[in-house]
């Protein structure tokens, strides 16, 4: 068996064995999942924007669009009973996950690591606690891009 379809073939079987599983316990894989990715490839460059605006959030959000766009945008949300520029929609237009671009998954539980990465990167610049990340939609459920909310305390 060739590599590409072993590998094929095991992320089938871990996609099976997600749909076994309890929400809690997806998640608690997933944060990790998220948490290896973000380590690897996107901590660093929230951390550069955040120390570049100097904690702003609304300068770090730009800083970010410079970086990620048109790939990955960052759209406020006037979002009743929340301040202003403490709330913003994580859009991504394209399926950012290596693994679903190299057809090993399609199931929409991967989306998880996503939202738990946004969750890890943020609590990271701001603190346990002080955020929180909501999945609105994601290309995997269906939709033409995935959105993430992520709300400031």
């Amino acid at each position: 068996m060739e590599e590409n379809e072993y590998l094929k073939a095991w992320f089938k079987g871990f996609s099976n064995s997600l749909e076994l599983i309890s929400t809690a316990e997806r998640q608690k894989i997933m944060c990790q999942c998220g948490k290896s990715w973000a380590e690897a490839e996107i901590l660093s460059v929230y951390q550069q924007a955040y120390n570049a605006s100097g904690g702003d959030l609304m300068k770090t959000i730009r800083l970010l669009q410079d970086a990620f766009s048109p790939n990955i945008i960052y759209e406020p949300v006037d979002e009743s009973g929340i301040p202003e520029g403490k709330c913003f929609d994580v859009m991504y237009f394209c399926c950012v996950c290596d693994l679903v671009k190299a057809r090993y998954v399609d199931s929409p539980f991967f989306c998880e690591s996503t939202k738990q990465s946004l969750l890890f990167v943020w609590e990271e610049l701001v603190g346990k606690g002080n955020v929180s990340v909501e999945t609105k939609q994601t290309i995997l459920n269906g939709s033409n891009s995935c959105i993430f909310r992520v709300t400031f305390r």
